[in-house]
């Protein structure tokens, strides 16, 4: 029982009883799929897109006419879509980043080998998830991650040494 092919697979067709002499000719009816290679009895074909395609063959024998086409519907499953959102910045002095996915998958690899639904960071990098679904299909993303911490310099008026007269306090403000 062959897996459903999902978006972008290579599908191999054969046809199994060889007869000598007689030739086949492939056909996809959509144009939303191609033949990726044909030799006589094995094709190969990859949808641009998820739905139905209809993949015909015709036989020919010599001495006959052609064969009317035999018609193979298939089904082909699309790819599951992750995000892992935009690139953004963290700073390691406020600990690690956590990189969250909401959606559920069957399986989840990370550019680590991790395989779980979050993945911990604590240092600067592109990180990349590839999400299986429960077809077997697959869908990729990537997010980059840079570092940036904000160092509070202090003005040079202020004394902060202890049991100084002038300017003892000093604050930080929000806006």
């Amino acid at each position: 029982d062959p897996k459903t092919p999902c978006v972008g697979d290579t599908m191999t067709i054969l046809i199994q009883n060889e007869v000598p002499g007689v030739a086949y000719t492939w056909a996809v009816v959509e144009d939303d799929m191609s033949i990726v290679a044909s030799n006589n009895r094995l094709a190969q074909f990859s949808p641009d897109r998820s739905g139905k395609y209809h993949i015909q063959v015709t036989q020919q024998i010599p001495g006959c006419d052609e064969s009317d086409p035999l018609v193979q519907e298939i089904n082909v499953n699309a790819n599951p879509r992750v995000n892992l959102g935009n690139d953004t910045v963290f700073c390691s002095l406020d600990g690690d980043y956590e990189i969250n996915l909401e959606d559920n998958f069957a399986l989840y690899t990370w550019s680590d080998g991790s395989e779980n639904p979050n993945l911990t960071i604590d240092t600067k990098g592109t990180y990349t998830v590839t999400v299986t679904d429960e077809n077997g299909c697959e869908g990729i993303d990537e997010i980059r991650i840079k570092e940036f911490c904000c160092k509070i310099y202090y003005p040079n008026i202020v004394n902060m040494v202890e049991g100084a007269v002038k300017n003892n306090e000093f604050k930080l403000v929000d806006n």
